[in-house]
């Protein structure tokens, strides 16, 4: 009987710290975001680690929050200098692209879209192949990609 009930309150502090370290996982606050190009460009330069990616499916309004930990793989989003960044799953290489920091409007064609946005480049024709919105502080990245796509979410990486 002990040991069912010291199995139980093993369960049970198992449970609550697992929690707790999800939740510490997915809370990165940026709470001074730069709206600068320039300085976006500069705190941007490094290794940013994945921490977790929010999606609400478009038709069902379903939400999913995906992590390290739930998905059972890590990425980091390398950007190496002030052109050139790389996507890796699992310490591997699988994305690589030239980049640059403009304002919406320079794609949308609509003058108010003053935005910033992260655009992505082919890494060899330098063709742009997607832009996304961001948020950058010193030690968080937030990828907005769910804005323009029904695929992907609300990115967030540290360093």
């Amino acid at each position: 009987m002990r040991s069912i009930k010291a199995m139980v309150i093993i369960f049970i502090i198992s449970f609550f710290s697992n929690c707790k370290k999800h939740e510490i996982e997915i809370s990165i606050p940026c709470t001074n975001a730069i709206q600068d190009s320039i300085i976006s460009k500069s705190l941007m330069r490094g290794t940013w680690n994945w921490v977790s990616e929010y999606y609400v499916q478009l038709f069902t309004g379903n939400t999913f929050l995906k992590t390290p930990t739930t998905e059972g793989y890590t990425r980091k989003l390398v950007f190496l200098n002030d052109a050139e960044l790389q996507f890796f799953k699992n310490n591997a290489l699988i994305e690589k692209y030239k980049y640059n920091i403009e304002r919406e409007s320079v794609y949308s064609n609509y003058p108010d879209d003053s935005t910033y946005v992260l655009v992505f480049k082919d890494y060899t024709s330098s063709i742009i192949t997607n832009y996304v919105y961001f948020t950058v502080c010193s030690n968080t990245l937030t990828l907005n990609f769910q804005y323009r796509s029904d695929l992907s979410g609300q990115e967030k990486w540290t360093k």
